[in-house]
């Protein structure tokens, strides 16, 4: 049976629509892991853990442009996050030499630490939404979003 006649796109009973349920499950995720940095007093949102995060894993400096491809991410959409960023000092940007247009983006000390303290609070946020399912289900969770993101990523280079 093709995966079309099993799930429509816009199914008017959500709970039978996997775009629906994909989506509100990460809506929920962001909200819920928004607010908990809140009350935890960071200035941070899930969006920018990200990219710290990417940041801290490279260890160096990163051009923009290679942040928004790892994080699927238009080029305006990170450029408004490194901006705020940049006003939070959690990053810093300098020039590239030989190339003005590039600008290399680096983790700051601030940005380490809000990111080691956001990332505490992301793990427990995490362990606590995947709280009920075995490792062998989260296992094979992992197995169908990567297909279903390597079947998004061929369509976006083929539009």
């Amino acid at each position: 049976m093709h995966s079309k006649e099993l799930f429509k796109i816009f199914e008017s009973d959500r709970d039978n629509s996997l775009l629906y349920q994909i989506n509100f499950t990460e809506n929920l995720l962001r909200t819920i892991m928004k607010r908990r940095f809140v009350n935890a007093k960071l200035n941070i949102t899930p969006e920018q853990l990200m990219i710290l995060s990417y940041l801290d894993d490279q260890n160096k400096g990163v051009i923009m442009q290679e942040i928004s491809d790892i994080l699927h991410r238009d080029n305006s959409a990170i450029t408004r996050a490194i901006d705020t960023l940049l006003e939070k000092k959690y990053v810093e940007k300098s020039s590239i030499e030989g190339d003005r247009r590039k600008k290399m983006i680096f983790l700051t000390e601030e940005g380490k630490n809000v990111y080691l303290k956001a990332k505490a609070i992301a793990a427990v946020h995490v362990q606590e939404a995947l709280e009920g399912l075995s490792k062998k289900n989260i296992s094979e969770m992992f197995v169908y979003l990567n297909i279903i993101q390597e079947n998004m990523i061929k369509l976006k280079e083929e539009l």
